[in-house]
């Protein structure tokens, strides 16, 4: 087995070039952030409606964005545009001033004027994305202020569990390690398109709880094999690790499995909420058994022994 502990130094630079690029991928593909967050300036249904000519279609299209209009109180432009997906399936796609904003519960009224002012149709939301930026973070604050909370509890459990460790480096090596396993989250699913909506942050709520179960079960681990020097720890560290390694990704693997066909299931039913909570929170369930199993107690064993680590000589030379 690979001394993960002479090389972690080398596994450190790679880890921080993928996160390099991982932040990349946030910065030139951001995530689009729906209604169920604020903002949602730009909206969008399918709708499944049988047409004779084209001046029944327009004619449709009118009321519709009128019916929108009078519901929301705002001007509103839009169009209805067919599908090439299915016949018979049309796409309504509203669009409001950018310096408007509707709430989450004004869009829910609007899907349920459309859907009682035009009975027989079928209405689906398919995006709720908002186009003005300031806005969509000025109502995306309490949401994010309640993972800020999340992950303060989360080290404040830290610091408490791993009090042989010395909580200060377990406690920031485990916060490393969530940050970690948000950012690739984050990432993937922006490069995949998913939409980010509340759901998402229900995902990341989940993902910091199994971050914190993978990586205090590597430390509850290494607690039980008595060690003083830096030598003994790692030692204490590789045995922790093969210990709890393979449950873990046992585990992880068997909710993934799980989580996975969710959001194959989801994605071809257009259930677009249940694919932005399973597919980030299956992304990040990897992220998060790698922080646990490797990152986090490699980071944990630098802020302890790291000094004194370089000081020692090579056993090898």
């Amino acid at each position: 087995m690979i001394d993960l502990t002479r090389n972690r130094r080398k596994i450190f630079a790679f880890t921080g070039l993928f996160v390099l690029l991982l932040a990349a991928v946030l910065l030139l593909l951001p995530p689009e952030i729906s209604p169920a967050l604020g903002g949602g300036v730009g909206l969008e249904y399918r709708i499944h409606a049988v047409f004779n000519d084209e001046e029944e279609q327009q004619l449709a299209e009118s009321s519709l964005i009128q019916t929108a209009s009078d519901t929301l109180g705002l001007p509103v432009e839009g169009s209805l545009v067919p599908s090439s997906a299915q016949e018979n399936l049309w796409l309504l796609q509203l669009r409001l001033n950018p310096t408007d904003e509707i709430p989450y519960d004004d869009f829910q009224d609007l899907t349920y004027a459309l859907i009682n002012s035009f009975p027989g149709w079928t209405f689906q939301t398919t995006a709720g994305i908002s186009q003005s930026r300031g806005t969509a973070v000025r109502s995306t604050v309490d949401y994010l202020l309640c993972l800020i909370v999340l992950l303060g509890i989360s080290a404040l459990y830290l610091l408490l569990r791993c009090r042989r460790l010395q909580s200060s480096p377990a406690a920031a090596a485990g916060m490393l390690g969530i940050l970690f396993s948000l950012l690739g989250m984050c990432a993937l699913s922006a490069l995949v398109g998913v939409v980010f909506d509340f759901s998402t942050i229900l995902a990341a709520l989940s993902l910091v709880v199994f971050a914190v179960y993978d990586i205090t079960a590597i430390f509850a681990a290494m607690e039980r094999h008595p060690a003083d020097s830096a030598a003994d720890w790692a030692m204490a560290l590789r045995a922790a690790q093969q210990e709890r390694g393979r449950g873990l990704m046992v585990n992880t693997l068997m909710v993934s499995a799980v989580l996975l066909s969710i959001t194959v299931g989801a994605y071809h039913s257009d259930m677009t909420a249940l694919t932005a909570f399973s597919f980030p929170l299956t992304a990040g369930l990897a992220f998060a058994l790698y922080a646990g199993l490797v990152l986090v107690p490699l980071l944990w064993y630098e802020f302890r022994f790291g000094r004194e680590s370089r000081m020692e000589p090579d056993p090898a030379e």
